[in-house]
């Protein structure tokens, strides 16, 4: 097991500097891990976590605890669920191309290469890497000699064939640049697998980048070479079945379409080829990502919308124009930002040259609470952001949004300290020198990516609850400052109860209007307002690898995870009660038309959102299928991205069908929905995400 063999060499080593200690660990791995070559199969290896055991040994890290390091007002902030702090140093995208282009030695080459000047630092670092590319190179080598002791035993002619091929693919892959087809899909894989046993027993989000751009060169070679659209189909669906073995839920992005540097459409056989097969698989895994721009390819983008409607959740729709507009404004130099990718959900970077660090959360809707209570946290009566004026002192609705804003202010502010100091730690105990040597620039600068040797170098801070925000504070400035009434202490009472014994005003204030998504003025002129305050804190920070903190608002699950922490509302949400998991408006607002949903949601500015944003759309099943729904699904999503828009996911499901899957879900195990960024079956997720789902509305095609 991965974390037995990786523990015995951190013991075994102890006394190296650290990142030479985390490359030998991963070469005990490699040596270690069983090669198994499955019945069949034409891409080979497998990921060393297979059933969990009863008692696994707990995990080692070199990674020392950061509480003592944490102020005081972090951890109380973080305990009452302002945001969240973790290592992240997954959810991106290596350097695909350059490894198929080089292969394994190919890059080992640039590593030990004569460097003037070299710093000792710097010399450790790239002994890591080399120590990470060889033991590459012997993992692939095991599964070449393994292929060709089955390929001499095989009975069946066919099979016998296959293995030897398989065999010739790995020898060749161990250490060159793949020629074929077949050879980069099984370089591609071998890969991904290393960079996700180097981080640990999952795929760590990470992503697989342009994979229809990076695959392109080998496919038409060989389509060049006379081999079949189906044969070289085979391959691409052989390498997805792998993606598929990993266990758990997995959050695996894979990019197709989009527009090149020079502003052409990228579209090719490969891309449609992609969403051919997506339909047969109706799976989760992997996380298929459409590029759209102005210029794409109509046949390709109106089968990835009907693709949408067949009630799976796949695929997700991004808009290039403010996707490589957001990489631009985040320092990015335009020709890099064209390869633009979501990593992990919906998390924004660019493939093989960009650390974005992302996945810690902020909640918005927490801030407002403490605003509301002069700081104070009223579930457990303890102060955990400033005093920004008790009800009294919020007189004017002004006012107000200024103690909100302080709040939200104060705890960013904290979040960065707190992310800064795990980012620095893991420069110093969790590098990753395998991953490193096929992200650019940090073989260059004698880096490893937790250093700041990527060339790009973000931290991405995910806030939630924006429609929650926007829609409380709606209702708040008329209850209480417009038609007075009810003072504002009176209201802040009822929230405290729960709305115990307030149903009436409870369900007045979600049903109030305009509401966010109506598209009002001043529904457009909140969000905005909300929205640029809370990315204007972000940017104001520098991270610890020389990059800056850059703001998203994509959700994940903690609309359903901070769920309980979060009070009652004043847009009549109960505490327990699921806050809105996208930048969509809420449920409860019954919004008339899709159409007010986009102009409202465009009224802030996605481009910045370098950690990328996600927006569903959940549309009637029965007009959706329809070639007059399709038209005007594609119809809306073109004026969505033309005013800016990021992302767009579809949900069209039947609310029958998935309440059905509620009282039985052993009969609908199969039932995949998009959740926040990622599809996820139906029956897996919590009863309350359950109930989000549902609720969503459900907005006519026509």
């Amino acid at each position: 097991m991965r974390r037995t063999w990786w523990g015995e060499s951190l013991k075994a080593t102890e006394g190296k500097p650290a990142a030479i200690r985390l490359a030998l660990a991963l070469d005990n791995v490699l040596r270690n891990m069983p090669a198994e070559i499955q019945p069949g199969e034409l891409i080979v290896g497998l990921h060393p976590l297979a059933d969990e055991p009863e008692q696994p040994p707990n995990p080692v890290s070199l990674m020392p605890l950061q509480d003592p390091l944490r102020l005081p007002e972090e951890r109380a902030a973080l305990k009452a669920g302002v945001f969240s702090s973790a290592n992240k140093r997954d959810h991106l995208t290596p350097n695909f191309p350059r490894l198929l282009a080089e292969g394994f030695d190919g890059v080992l080459g640039q590593v030990e290469r004569d460097w003037p000047d070299e710093t000792e630092p710097q010399r450790i670092e790239r002994e890591a890497m080399a120590i990470a590319l060889r033991a590459a190179s012997y993992f692939v080598e095991r599964y070449a000699g393994l292929a060709s002791e089955q390929a001499a035993s095989e009975q069946e002619p066919a099979r016998r064939e296959e293995l030897e091929t398989i065999a010739k693919v790995c020898r060749r892959v161990a250490h060159k640049p793949a020629r074929t087809l077949h050879e980069a899909v099984q370089l591609m894989w071998f890969g991904y697998l290393i960079e996700c046993v180097e981080n640990g027993e999952s795929t760590g989000a990470f992503a697989l980048g342009r994979f229809d751009q990076n695959l392109w060169p080998y496919w038409k070679a060989d389509r060049d070479a006379g081999i079949a659209r189906d044969t070289l189909a085979e391959l691409v669906a052989s390498f997805w079945v792998k993606l598929n073995e990993f266990t758990g839920l997995q959050v695996l992005n894979l990019t197709i379409g989009g527009s090149d540097r020079d502003g052409s459409d990228a579209v090719n056989e490969l891309s449609f080829v992609c969403l051919e097969l997506m339909d047969g698989f109706r799976s989760n895994v992997p996380s298929l990502s459409v590029r759209w721009h102005p210029n794409i390819d109509r046949a390709f983008f109106r089968q990835a919308v009907e693709l949408s409607t067949k009630g799976f959740g796949q695929p997700g729709i991004y808009g290039d124009p403010a996707c490589i507009k957001a990489m631009i404004h985040a320092g990015a130099d335009p020709r890099d930002a064209t390869d633009v990718v979501p990593g992990g959900c919906v998390e924004l970077g660019m493939q093989g040259c960009c650390h974005p660090w992302v996945g810690n959360f902020f909640n918005l809707p927490k801030c407002l609470e403490l605003a509301l209570h002069n700081g104070i946290d009223p579930q457990t009566g303890l102060r955990i952001g400033p005093a920004t004026g008790d009800s009294a002192a919020l007189d004017t609705f002004e006012a107000l949004v200024e103690a909100y804003d302080r709040q939200v202010s104060y705890h960013i502010e904290l979040m960065v300290r707190s992310d800064n100091t795990t980012d620095s730690l893991a420069g110093q105990y969790a590098q990753a020198p395998f991953l490193s040597s096929i992200i650019d620039d940090c073989i260059e600068r004698g880096m490893d990516m937790s250093q700041g040797g990527a060339r790009y170098n973000f931290t991405e801070i995910q806030a939630i609850g924006i429609a929650n925000v926007v829609d409380s504070l709606l209702n708040v400035r008329r209850l209480v400052y417009e038609r007075q009434e009810m003072t504002l202490d009176e209201l802040v009472a009822r929230l405290d109860r729960d709305f115990e014994g307030d149903e009436a005003l409870r369900r007045k204030l979600m049903r109030m209007k305009p509401a966010y998504g109506d598209h009002y003025v001043e529904t457009a002129e909140l969000a905005r307002a909300v929205a640029h305050a809370y990315f204007d804190c972000c940017e104001l920070y520098a991270n610890s690898r020389g990059g800056r903190f850059r703001p998203g608002l994509l959700v994940w699950t903690l609309y359903d995870d901070w769920a309980d922490i979060v009070g009652a509302l004043p847009d009549g949400r109960r505490r327990g009660d699921a806050m809105v998991s996208s930048i969509g408006p809420r449920d409860e607002a019954a919004i008339d038309t899709p159409t007010s949903v986009i102009l409202d949601v465009t009224a802030f500015d996605h481009y910045r959102c370098a950690g990328g944003l996600t927006l569903n759309l959940r549309f009637d099943a029965a007009l959706a299928r329809t070639r007059k729904g399709v038209d005007a699904i594609l119809s809306l999503i073109k004026t969505y991205f033309n005013r800016g828009g990021m992302q767009v996911q579809v949900n069209v499901v039947d609310s029958r069908v998935l309440r059905e899957a509620q009282e039985h879900p052993e009969a609908h195990a199969g039932l995949m929905v998009r959740v926040s960024g990622f599809s996820a079956r139906f029956v897996t997720i919590s009863r309350r995400m359950q109930d989000e789902v549902i609720a969503r509305v459900e907005f006519n095609a026509k």
